[in-house]
């Protein structure tokens, strides 16, 4: 009875870990939010049924967040914040530390952690923008200079390259993450934020646009009530989640659905005034290997369970 009791658990603990219960808001994304009013700053939790909440970081010495301007998230859950001088790092249960420290003051925003654990933040270098690469322990191993150039936020392409937009130039530039050598990936307008779907569709933010790069094509994704788009994300569904700054209005989050009308949207979130969006790093679901490999585990459980408290046949 014992272990019929201890299948069952395991099995509703399972489902409720891939099944979530239906009309339970699960953890969407991690959003910087840069309070442009007052203080202090933020990350906040955002929901599947849009709803937020601050999410309340123990530190580990004193610390309060200045200028979040880029947040991503590993494979493991742990989060990174660029916050002006500092590379924070906050595991999924909310304890923060400091990452690293940038050897110069700046408000470079972008950051992303890659496959190996190898972190790159924008900051300045000299009078120009650059790209500082850590390693796992946050130790600055390499250092790549752009003159010129105005670095929006990071991501990682499925060919393991950084992508970033450059406001100034209009351009989206293509990083070697081994040398930090870069080419022209595609010419948009005001380039800013950009993101990654499922299908390799790289959506890039713009001043009161957001526009998408399929097979080397650049067209308009939205121009709809868009206004400052700090801060996208894309789900595994493909919808996209845009971070609407309007000024002197309170802010909002959008999404757009992939292949829909480019004035077609939703408010998905209702943000404040202080609530400004400067990053989105979305919450990795759990892939369909990662899904066979707990059912397996389970059914190996259950088997050798059986096997194990087989009844004896009676002695002759």
């Amino acid at each position: 009875m014992g272990q019929v009791r201890t299948i069952l658990l395991t099995l509703i603990m399972l489902a409720g870990i891939v099944f979530p219960a239906a009309g339970h808001a699960s953890l969407l994304f991690y959003a910087s939010s840069n309070n442009m009013v007052g203080t202090p700053s933020n990350i906040l939790k955002v929901f599947n049924d849009g709803t937020s909440s601050v999410w309340n970081i123990t530190w580990d010495r004193a610390f309060e967040l200045y200028d979040p301007r880029g947040i991503a998230i590993d494979s493991a859950g742990n989060v990174y914040v660029n916050d002006s001088q500092y590379i924070l790092k906050i595991d999924p249960s909310g304890n923060g530390t400091v990452f690293a420290t940038k050897p110069s003051d700046s408000y470079g925003y972008g950051v992303t952690v890659d496959a190996l654990g190898n972190v790159y933040s924008v900051g300045a270098v000299g009078f120009y923008y650059g790209i500082y690469k850590y390693d796992a322990s946050g130790q600055l191993i390499d250092t790549w200079t752009l003159q010129g150039q105005s670095l929006s936020n990071l991501a990682i392409g499925h060919d393991g390259y950084i992508y970033s937009g450059d406001t100034f130039a209009g351009a989206v530039y293509r990083f070697d993450p081994a040398d930090g050598s870069h080419t022209v990936y595609a010419s948009v307008d005001s380039a800013g934020d950009v993101a990654f779907a499922p299908d390799g569709t790289l959506y890039v933010g713009s001043y009161k646009a957001v526009y998408q790069v399929a097979d080397d094509v650049v067209s308009v994704a939205l121009n709809r009530r868009v206004y400052q788009s700090y801060g996208l994300g894309v789900d595994a569904d493909g919808t996209l989640y845009i971070g609407n700054n309007r000024s002197n209005w309170d802010n909002e989050i959008l999404s757009h659905q992939p292949g829909s009308s480019t004035a077609s949207y939703t408010i998905f979130a209702d943000l404040t005034e202080e609530q400004t969006i400067t990053g989105i790093a979305m919450v990795p679901e759990p892939s369909t290997v990662t899904l066979l490999v707990i059912a397996g585990a389970f059914v190996v459980f259950v088997a050798r369970s059986r096997s194990r408290f087989k009844p004896r046949p009676w002695a002759e």
